[in-house]
């Protein structure tokens, strides 16, 4: 759907093009409204008003197929897979195109067709948001086309068409956004129903005529700055953008778009992080260790007390995190998690606290919000806490106790509101006395600890996560297996499980998938690595067996490299059920190499 010039449309008489001012501006409105770039073109397909990306082309001709169709045919279209609609499969620039969605509405004037609005998204979010309400978004391109109609029609300045202000008003007190609209004295003229509730204002009586201010702060969020305004001797903190009204609005000086603080980090939150609820009921096992978990999960879970979870990797951690959040008074807001082990030192403290615009070399212009942030009012859950630098460590454990932290770049404070969950499958007493962690920081953290077991001493529970794993990948895989015979169960009884329940997971899904559709799965099923360390699991330790911590991990590790192969993805695997990122296997590996090397 990329277009360009084209010299030899023969050009008709523009209504547009006469009062073009007033198109830019409107195109500029929808796209402060909707956060997306608008084109609008005349019906000689000249384009009369753009932004963003087309704000150079303004002035020259589209080859747009689409809008040439819409033209014809004097209907709107959505093209909500660019490249595979049949209106692109003849376009010149197709295999350029890097749009993900597309809507295009005509503009109709006395029954004539005499341009298109065209509503473009480049990225997957855009595309997401424009989607999830695309019938209000369709209606509102109407009616902006009316507006567009209505001024062709009448030729006249804006203050004199009361008719088109009603109509802009009604479509205001339709959208999400709250809206200001600000007059030439520096007083608010307009506001709309979304602003006045995320202002808290009661009447639209206690705002009008009052002394707007707006002041731009050092921080923002993608598109949007963060303003302090004052209306009427009242304060407010918000996220939005300031616009400067064209001269053809007499009487009306700045449009002021906004969004509270709270529904940035919101939107935020549900474009990075996993929604769903996870209650105690999806933590599988009966046996007297895991019901001693659910209990301590149901007395914890109303608290704001910290909780450090501890066990071996594959254990559960996050599911037990999850379960807390979703029993406790805070299910109703955020979960974040963030696992330390997997994020560069040189970029883990942005993450966590984010930064703010311009911030360093190679930072979003935009700025970002941190997991910290995201997490305001909810749950935050920092994974493999023993893998956190200890210079982070020494920022956090000052965040939880002042309740407050700045972004990188930024001296503006943040009040926090959160609870934290912790986990760690590393001995931190032990990296306490060589210095590797803080002892303060693990007495912050270890208010409330659960020991998760590993699923070799968890008895019975081995057959009822098997059976659970069982029906979830049947189910995904549309097969109709009804067991696992004698022999398989008792091979994977003696196996120790290393990699404990999210290792179990990935062999019951192994041996689904290469099952057949139906009856039992057999012992011949079992990977090999299952069936050697079956044969060995009767084995006791030795008092000869005088290995170091460290050479037992490296065995550990070598087993499960043997178990899912050496390959990106056997590696991507492995480091899953190790419990690490992927990058922190390809130390240790580099570490192993280097002992074999040195014997």
């Amino acid at each position: 759907m990329k277009r360009g010039m084209d010299p030899g449309i023969s050009e008709k008489r523009s209504y547009l093009k006469q009062i073009q001012p007033s198109v830019t501006k409107y195109a500029e409105v929808i796209a402060g409204v909707l956060n997306v770039d608008v084109e609008i073109v005349d019906d000689n397909l000249e384009k009369i008003a753009g932004t963003g990306r087309f704000k150079d082309d303004i002035n020259t001709f589209s080859k747009g197929l689409v809008y040439e169709t819409v033209l014809r045919e004097g209907r709107h279209r959505v093209i909500d897979f660019p490249r595979e609609n049949e209106i692109c499969r003849f376009c010149d620039s197709r295999g350029e195109c890097i749009e993900t969605m597309e809507i295009a509405t005509p503009i109709m004037s006395d029954g004539e067709k005499i341009g298109v609005i065209g509503l473009v998204c480049t990225t997957e979010e855009q595309k997401g948001y424009i989607s999830r309400s695309l019938d209000s978004h369709v209606d509102f391109l109407n009616q902006i086309s009316d507006l567009i109609a209505s001024k062709v029609q009448e030729n006249r300045s804006f203050e004199t068409n009361l008719a088109s202000i009603s109509m802009l008003r009604n479509i205001l007190d339709n959208i999400e956004n709250g809206v200001i609209v600000v007059d030439d004295g520096g007083s608010v003229a307009y506001i709309n129903q979304k602003a006045m509730g995320k202002l808290g204002v009661e009447a639209e009586v206690k705002v009008l005529g009052k002394v707007f201010d707006a002041r731009k702060g050092a921080s923002g969020i993608g598109n949007a700055d963060e303003y302090a305004i004052r209306i009427g001797g009242r304060s407010y903190k918000v996220m939005g953008n300031l616009l400067e009204l064209a001269p053809i609005y007499r009487g009306y000086r700045k449009l002021f778009i906004f969004s509270t603080l709270r529904e940035v980090r919101n939107s935020a939150y549900a474009l990075t992080s996993e929604t769903r609820l996870l209650p105690m009921e999806n933590i599988i096992g009966e046996s007297d260790v895991m019901k001693e978990i659910k209990e301590t999960i149901a007395k914890v879970a109303r608290t704001g007390s910290t909780v450090l979870i501890r066990g071996e990797s594959g254990t559960g951690k996050e599911l037990i995190a999850r379960a807390i959040h979703a029993e406790s008074d805070r299910r109703d807001q955020p979960f974040v998690g963030i696992n330390c082990s997997a994020i560069p030192e040189t970029l883990i403290e942005s993450e966590f606290f984010g930064y703010a615009k311009g911030a360093f070399s190679g930072a979003s212009p935009g700025g970002r919000i941190g997991k910290f942030e995201l997490a305001n009012k909810g749950v935050l859950f920092l994974d493999e806490i023993g893998d956190m630098p200890l210079y982070l460590q020494t920022k956090v454990l000052r965040v939880l106790q002042e309740r407050s932290f700045s972004r990188v770049g930024s001296n503006e404070t943040i009040d926090l509101d959160i609870r934290v969950v912790a986990a760690t499958n590393r001995n931190l007493e032990e990296m306490i006395r060589t210095n590797q962690f803080r002892r303060d920081l693990f007495y912050r953290l270890n208010v409330i600890p659960i020991d998760v077991p590993p699923l070799r001493s968890r008895g019975d529970d081995l057959e009822l996560l098997v059976e659970t794993f069982l029906t979830k990948y049947n189910s995904l895989f549309g097969k109709d297996i009804t067991g696992i015979d004698g022999e398989a169960m008792k091979a994977l009884k003696k196996y120790k499980w290393p990699g404990n329940v999210r290792e179990l997971e990935n062999i019951i899904q192994y041996m689904v998938t290469m099952a057949g559709s139906t009856g039992m799965i057999m012992k011949d099923t079992l990977p090999e690595g299952i069936l050697r360390g079956s044969k060995s699991g009767n084995h006791k330790i030795s008092t000869s067996d005088t290995r170091t911590l460290r050479e037992i991990e490296d065995e550990h590790i070598r087993n499960i490299l043997e178990l899912y192969g050496t390959t990106t993805e056997g590696k991507k695997k492995a480091a899953k059920v190790l419990g690490i990122g992927i990058a922190t296997l390809y130390r240790k590996l580099g570490e192993i190499y280097q002992n074999d090397k040195n014997l």
